[in-house]
């Protein structure tokens, strides 16, 4: 089982500054040892990212399905499946696995 430390998100406006979360957001929100939980989720893109990413998709008991490592800016990938999918900087999620069971915790 992998435990990884995540931000959660139902939505990528969530991820912007509001007046009630405006000081819990770090100038890059997603650091290379942070990572980002959306759900529900099946597919994510990355037409404004500023670097590679990598990331999870988990079925409904948090398994992965698929692991994209070093997604580029300006795609777009879907799984059909997915119920959740985790983002995080390129090469966080290397020891990671396809069928790998992940811990989270908010």
């Amino acid at each position: 089982m992998s435990h990884l430390p995540t931000d959660s998100a139902k939505s990528a406006f969530d991820l912007f500054p509001t007046t009630d979360n405006a000081k819990d957001i770090k100038p890059t929100r997603l650091l290379h040892h942070e990572a980002i939980l959306f759900k529900p989720c099946n597919s994510i893109h990355t037409f404004f990212m500023k670097f590679n990413i990598d990331v999870l998709f988990l079925d409904k008991n948090m398994v992965v399905i698929k692991k994209i490592e070093g997604l580029e800016k300006g795609k777009v990938a879907y799984v059909k499946d997915a119920s959740f999918v985790i983002e995080a900087g390129a090469g966080r999620f290397s020891g990671i696995e396809t069928g790998s069971h992940i811990a989270y915790n908010l």
